[in-house]
């Protein structure tokens, strides 16, 4: 089994090469495509250093979903069998990869659309799981092995919703075509997820104003494609987006700000427009 990887990077610190170094010793090739304005080029250097790296400048941000589809696609040329796609704050645990590979090695590869990792913030002091893996609905991007021969089936990451609920849309189309989204639990990422804020014991994950506005106007597009043969996932999703907009807007600050880009969202997907805001 041939294992590349895709990581993307966003004006990223010299640290992220460490969260590199925990994955790429099981992968074959790691397409690293970077999304930066201004490069880090002693990161870069660094990288290059491995003869794993394939890096790719994407001159830009030109989303997520754009970065996935590069790697993708150099992973099937390169007859790879398995896509791993990360972020550049994540970092797998030391046994994360091969836990992964030992539970695709057990099963039916056929049925298989991703496995995913446990994620775990780095707020959790624990893993909190009953069964050590199981079948999910959806997934977030990072420290997913995303099976090539389904991308091949379900088609490519959609592109014009730069970011936010590029994952969650592909899991939900693997659904559609029979595949499985699976969690292999004690296979452990660390992964962080925006700021964390404090209130009264309980936190909450904070984004910019405008990782809001994609959060919404990406959820209206799925709520519409999806919510006839998926109603209870798609209820799920939306309470998680009405929590996560009133957590932004309550915790996060420049509330003004937040709540016209909610208004925008709505006003722009229904006008049909999308990509980068």
């Amino acid at each position: 089994m041939r294992l590349a990887g895709v990581v993307v990077l966003y004006n990223p610190d010299n640290s992220v090469a460490g969260n590199i170094n925990s994955y790429i010793g099981q992968l074959d090739i790691l397409y690293v495509v970077d999304n930066s304005d201004l490069k880090n080029r002693a990161l870069i250097s660094r990288l290059l250093q491995n003869e794993k790296v394939c890096y790719i400048d994407n001159h830009g941000n030109k989303g997520i979903a754009k970065a996935f589809n590069i790697g993708a696609e150099n992973a099937i040329k390169q007859n790879c069998d398995f896509l791993l796609t990360m972020d550049q704050d994540s970092r797998a645990s030391e046994n994360m990869m091969e836990r992964l590979i030992e539970f695709i090695s057990k099963h039916d590869t056929k049925q298989l659309g991703i496995v995913s990792a446990y994620h775990k913030q780095p707020y959790q002091t624990k893993c909190y799981y009953l069964k050590k893996s199981e079948l999910i609905a959806y997934v977030m991007s990072s420290g997913n092995l995303l099976n090539l021969s389904a991308y091949r089936k379900c088609g490519k990451f959609l592109e014009k919703f730069f970011i936010d609920m590029v994952d969650y849309e592909y899991c939900l189309r693997l659904h559609m075509m029979g595949y499985q989204v699976i969690r292999v639990n004690d296979a452990v990422l660390f992964h962080k997820e925006g700021d964390v804020y404090s209130k009264n014991g309980v936190l909450k994950a904070l984004h910019s104003p405008v990782r809001t506005y994609y959060y919404v106007r990406n959820y209206l597009y799925v709520r519409k494609k999806y919510k006839e043969k998926f109603p209870d996932i798609i209820k799920t999703m939306q309470n998680n987006c009405i929590i996560a907009a009133r957590t932004n807007l309550i915790y996060g600050g420049q509330r003004l700000k937040r709540i016209l880009y909610i208004i925008r969202a709505f006003i722009d997907y229904g006008a049909g427009r999308y990509g980068k805001a």
